[in-house]
């Protein structure tokens, strides 16, 4: 919570008191002035506490939205759905290679899953170890994008240019 406050007494003799902008964060008042701005703005977004803050709440309201039945926009959405996309094509790079060493076997999507829940349990066992993860961290999530959108060229039959497919 912020608040802005002025000396109008001082201002009204004459005085030339700068107006001060008071910020409240967990029960601590800073009086900031135009000479400290810059230091305090400098410490706040470079603060590891307060960029995890602001990934946290960017978070909640891209779920808060998806939730809601709406496609998310920004950089973290982009950010997490390209991701997803690199990963899938991975998997899928990984059982076309798995179907060359193996010809006799086959890669179910229950394997895939089972690669991804592995993933995710050494992604949380890293960050617990380093001190990373918070229950918020941790927390479930509904998927980002709500419709697949397929913009390879790769299918013959997919005629995803808009053209007439020949």
């Amino acid at each position: 919570m912020a608040a802005t406050a002025s000396n109008d007494n001082n201002s009204a003799r004459g005085g030339s008191t700068p107006e001060v902008l008071v910020i409240v964060d967990r029960r601590v008042a800073t009086a900031v002035t135009a000479e400290t701005a810059p230091a305090l703005l400098h410490k706040y977004l470079t603060s590891e506490a307060s960029r995890k803050a602001y990934a946290q709440a960017s978070r909640k309201a891209m779920h808060t939205t998806v939730a809601a039945g709406e496609q998310p926009q920004g950089h973290r959405p982009d950010f997490v759905v390209q991701l997803a996309a690199a990963v899938v094509e991975m998997l899928v790079d990984a059982g076309e290679q798995y179907k060359f060493l193996y010809p006799y076997d086959t890669v179910l999507v229950a394997d895939f899953l089972d690669v991804l829940a592995t993933a995710r349990g050494r992604v949380l066992r890293a960050a617990q170890a380093q001190h990373l993860a918070t229950t918020d961290d941790v927390t479930p999530s509904p998927p980002v994008a709500k419709k697949v959108v397929d913009d390879d060229d790769d299918d013959p039959g997919d005629d995803d240019s808009g053209g007439s497919g020949d």
